[in-house]
């Protein structure tokens, strides 16, 4: 269980009521209730705690944890209590976490900045350059493989199949430190091929065509 200081156990113990409300048959907690959840919640997370809930329960009340309304359904205080007790039983699979892919464009002279956030069915890429996230697949083709070409960026062939694993290790609750260090030596590997490709004609005269690493 979770050290409380001495207002977070106040408010813990007020949510207990919670499991009484759930005996009389009702899902929607009381206003006091919502706004106590909402309290340690963010005193919690303040503290480094972040309070985890599964996808799904994020997904169905339609709002962040950060507001009272998430807390106006008896799901979402039972999971925060729960997490408390034992933040092990909930699992995390990094959704809605930002991570950079920074890969050098011999083209550019300038390594560009991608930026993958983790989705439930795989990623939203972005990019500053080409504007709206787009959501793709865990191995992301065909978008992010569009914008590297569009950058002339030379990449391994088994380079969507690091991203899928990258997806796959986050979805099945690797840290997001270890999961940026992944995209950090993938973005090192595909940079240093990317610098030693050879130069066969000026860029200005013909377009590069990629060549294929296995």
């Amino acid at each position: 269980m979770i050290e409380l200081l001495e207002n977070e156990q106040q408010l813990f113990d007020e949510l207990i009521a919670v499991e009484k409300t759930r005996l009389y048959g009702t899902l929607a907690p009381s206003d006091k209730l919502a706004r106590n959840a909402r309290k340690l919640y963010l005193s919690l997370k303040k503290r480094g705690h972040g309070p985890r809930f599964i996808q799904s329960l994020i997904n169905n009340r339609g709002v962040p944890p950060s507001t009272v309304q998430f807390y106006k359904h008896i799901h979402a205080i039972e999971d925060l209590l729960q997490f408390i007790r034992d933040p092990d039983s909930v699992p995390t699979n990094l959704s809605g976490e930002e991570f950079k892919l920074s890969l050098y464009s011999m083209k550019l002279g300038v390594y560009i900045d991608y930026y993958l956030v983790k989705r439930e069915s795989g990623w939203s890429v972005q990019c500053t350059e080409y504007g709206k996230p787009r959501y793709t697949v865990p191995t992301c083709v065909p978008d992010l493989q569009q914008w590297l070409q569009q950058d002339d960026v030379s990449y391994p062939n088994t380079f969507w199949e690091f991203l899928e694993k990258i997806w796959t290790a986050a979805d099945t609750g690797k840290d997001r430190k270890t999961i940026q260090k992944a995209f950090d030596a993938l973005a090192k590997w595909v940079s240093k091929i990317e610098k030693t490709r050879p130069k066969l004609f000026n860029d200005a005269e013909t377009k590069t065509t990629q060549p294929e690493y296995k």
